[in-house]
């Protein structure tokens, strides 16, 4: 028995069980992630409800009292958005009853307030498909890395697949 000076115990530094290391240790007291955890930060964040909302009309409030309503195109990782056919209304303007029209403008993710959604859309339908985008889309590339640009996938349903395994099956058939 191993004991510590002075106090007669057992030194649990140096008591570990046979076939194991401290890496095993380590890794038994670091704390689990949960499913939570495990998604991305930006699944994890409204970051997902924003982008999900691409090709919607917004509204985008900003932190300098500027209202942009406009057709969401682009939402990046940072939460940058760009909006198509934006109207820009300062509070000047309002009171004018003025605006400013843009084909195509930027809002620095810092900038942004608020994001006002519209009544017709469900968030958790939306938020759900864009999450579905998301796992087809790794799917695809997935299998584009595993069988190749020549072999395509089985998930592959185009025109192009379609010949190339009907080739392939004609051939495996004269054999």
């Amino acid at each position: 028995e191993l004991s510590a000076p002075g106090r007669g115990r057992a030194d649990t530094r140096d008591t570990r069980m046979a076939g194991t290391t401290a890496e095993d240790e380590d890794r038994d007291r670091r704390p689990r992630k949960s499913p939570f955890q495990k998604l991305r930060r930006e699944q994890r964040s409204l970051l997902c409800f924003v982008q999900a909302l691409v090709g919607h009309l917004v509204v985008i409030e900003t932190r300098d009292d500027v209202t942009t309503r406009g057709t969401l195109v682009e939402v990046d990782e940072r939460m940058n958005c760009t909006l198509e056919g934006a109207q820009r209304v300062t509070v000047e303007q309002a009171l004018e009853k003025k605006n400013s029209k843009f084909d195509r403008m930027f809002v620095r993710a810092r900038l942004i307030r608020y994001v006002h959604v519209p009544a017709r859309v469900d968030p958790a339908e939306l938020i759900e498909r864009r999450r579905q985008e998301e796992f087809d889309a790794s799917r695809h590339y997935q299998a584009k890395v595993v069988f190749g640009p020549i072999n395509p996938s089985p998930y592959d349903t185009s025109e192009e697949a379609q010949k190339i395994r009907a080739e392939r099956a004609k051939g495996y058939a004269k054999h």
